[in-house]
């Protein structure tokens, strides 16, 4: 069974130089995602298609921050463990990127599982959240320079994340 690494992709848009955004904040609701987070631009979209596994990433990079947003729908005939999906998405996501695990919690939101973890790799800190709702996948990421030392910017977008869906 394909491990969820919803964010495997990542590791392509680290290799890139950090962008700069010049436009306000905007709301963001992908089209079936049921949720809804607050981006410095509009994010680019990239859409993975398996058998058993689609994910859905979107991406923006400003001010030498890369945002990431994603959720990934197994097959209705595949089963998941949810605690170990969350930690395998989390050990997934440290290995594609050669991170480092600095802390990892459970987090939670209107009741949904969740865990929130920080990592470290030599050029960038990782701050991210994963939820599993069902066969769904859905991960939050930031990757910031360490040269950044305000997380403001971070902050924002992790807590604007909210589930327009009820539990």
């Amino acid at each position: 069974m394909r491990r969820v690494a919803v964010l495997i992709v990542l590791a392509l848009i680290c290799q890139s130089a950090f962008g700069q955004a010049t436009k306000e904040w905007i709301r963001f609701s992908p089209p079936n995602g049921d949720f809804v987070v607050m981006l410095p631009d509009k994010p680019q979209e990239n859409v993975d298609v398996k058998p058993t596994f689609t994910t859905h990433l979107f991406t923006v990079s400003a001010r030498q921050i890369v945002y990431l947003v994603g959720f990934g729908d197994y097959a209705a005939s595949v089963r998941i463990d949810p605690q170990k999906e969350l930690e395998a998405n989390r050990d997934n996501f440290n290995k594609g990127l050669n991170a480092t695990l600095v802390n990892s919690s459970p987090y939670n939101i209107d009741g949904r599982l969740g865990l929130e973890f920080t990592s470290t790799t030599s050029k960038a800190n990782l701050k991210s959240r994963v939820f599993i709702i069902g066969n769904r996948v859905i991960q939050l990421a930031t990757l910031t320079a360490k040269s950044i030392t305000d997380q403001r910017d971070v902050e924002k977008f992790l807590d604007s994340f909210a589930f327009t869906t009820k539990n």
